[in-house]
């Protein structure tokens, strides 16, 4: 039996899905000038260190746990957004169509929405015969095998990042509801936080941004360093745990952040955010190549898809054979 576990929305956690998408928005735009300008370098690197990981918890912790055809019906609409903002993406990057674009989720924005479903069908039918904390370790086993044993990973159906992600999605559903236990161990999170933080400018690189994009296994590293494997290995990991500590410092100070909730309104839109920036990306990296220019495209953006988020529209223009089907049963 599905266990639904029923509790009060913490607004603060939606304030907070906003401010990472923002973030996502913002990081994306500044792609180009991250390796002719050290300050966009630098803030690139803070930025991928907390914003996926952080958001992917999220997304595991207000995961509600259903049959697996239950699953199926509610992920069908995340289906459609996945679908039409990566054809939509390679369309407007590459100017053509083909079988080997359309499979390939290595490059493109929408690999999220695609990894969410497969998170959300995998923990389906996994809580169905194993417990919640064998899920988490199963996860983890599961993202150390695939980092090593997938030679060459070609961006096929955001599989690579499906299993490397999984591991913080599953903590996510893990902690729901025991967010307290972040707070009893503050005293070790904000130093071990801050030195996390020093380590990230300080080895901020190519090598470090390609770790955040989760794409790539162990050997296809060796195309970015001339260190040994096993330091690849080992920088990798601990980029992830200090990632985990980054992100926990930020739940620590703003899961009860009553400033935070006033943002709250907008959090629940950022699936279409998302969705929008995903069709933007290719003009941001096209034409705003300095960082002063990509970060006001950025602010612009994220305007005029906060406000249409809240709009009627943005459900159709991210779901239109759903909705369409949706009106039809209504009448």
């Amino acid at each position: 039996m599905p266990l639904y576990i029923i509790m009060e929305r913490n607004k603060s956690l939606d304030g907070l899905k906003y401010i990472l998408i923002v973030f996502v928005v913002i990081g994306h735009f500044i792609e180009p000038s991250r390796y002719n300008n050290q300050i966009s370098c630098y803030l690139y690197s803070m930025i991928y260190s907390f914003h996926m990981p952080l958001f992917i918890w999220l997304s595991g912790y207000f995961y509600k746990h259903r049959t697996f055809k239950e699953e199926i019906q509610k992920c069908i609409p995340l289906l459609e957004v996945c679908l039409i903002s990566h054809i939509a993406f390679a369309y407007l990057q590459s100017g053509e169509l083909s079988l080997r674009t359309l499979l390939n989720f290595g490059y493109t924005p929408s690999w999220y929405v695609l990894s969410l479903v497969c998170w959300r069908l995998m923990s389906s039918l996994a809580l169905e015969k194993i417990s919640n904390t064998q899920l988490l370790v199963t996860s983890i086993i599961l993202e150390v095998i695939t980092f090593i044993a997938i030679p060459n990973y070609g961006g096929l159906l955001s599989i690579m990042r499906t299993f490397q992600f999984f591991p913080f999605f599953v903590l996510g559903y893990v902690l729901k509801g025991k967010l307290s236990l972040i707070t009893n161990y503050k005293k070790v999170i904000i130093p071990l936080s801050v030195i996390s933080l020093a380590y990230i400018l300080y080895t901020s690189c190519r090598l470090q941004h390609q770790v955040y994009f989760q794409r790539a296994g162990l050997l296809e590293f060796t195309e970015y360093t001339d260190h040994s494997l096993l330091w690849i290995f080992l920088f990798r990991y601990s980029i992830i745990i200090i990632s985990a500590f980054i992100c926990a410092l930020m739940l620590l100070f703003l899961h009860n952040n009553t400033a935070i909730q006033k943002v709250s309104k907008w959090g629940q839109g950022t699936l279409f955010v998302y969705f929008g920036q995903t069709l933007l990306y290719p003009f941001a990296v096209r034409y705003c190549g300095t960082l002063t220019l990509s970060l006001l495209a950025s602010a612009v953006a994220i305007i005029i898809l906060t406000y249409l988020s809240t709009k009627p529209i943005s459900k159709v223009l991210m779901n239109p054979i759903c909705t369409l089907f949706s009106k039809r049963k209504t009448n």
